[in-house]
């Protein structure tokens, strides 16, 4: 993966930010992106994914 696929993903229990790759991508519905070897999927709601 190039640099333009990394995200800054922030921990809403903690605040601690990690870097992610994003996987899948489909506008103010799903994210998909790769925390190191995990997969983690998100969707959108109220302006943000969670």
């Amino acid at each position: 993966m190039d640099n333009q696929d990394a995200v800054d993903v922030t921990c809403t229990d903690n605040g601690k930010k990690v870097t992610g790759y994003i996987l899948n991508y489909r506008e103010k519905d799903q994210l998909e992106i790769s925390l190191n070897t995990v997969k983690i999927r998100m969707q959108y709601k109220s302006g943000i994914f969670l």
